[in-house]
């Protein structure tokens, strides 16, 4: 809550990196990784 700083959810999502011409998921570059990581401020790893 904006007024408390209560959190009162948390969400995960799977993030899927889409070859369009061979029709098939790729794995993500480890520069792009990085990128979002530096973003987000923390790991991407799977749990």
């Amino acid at each position: 809550r904006a007024d408390t700083g209560e959190r009162i959810f948390e969400m995960t999502s799977a993030q899927v990196m889409f070859d369009y011409e061979a029709g098939k998921s790729i794995p993500i570059p480890e520069q792009r990784r990085k990128q979002v990581e530096e973003y987000e401020g923390r790991s991407l790893s799977a749990v």
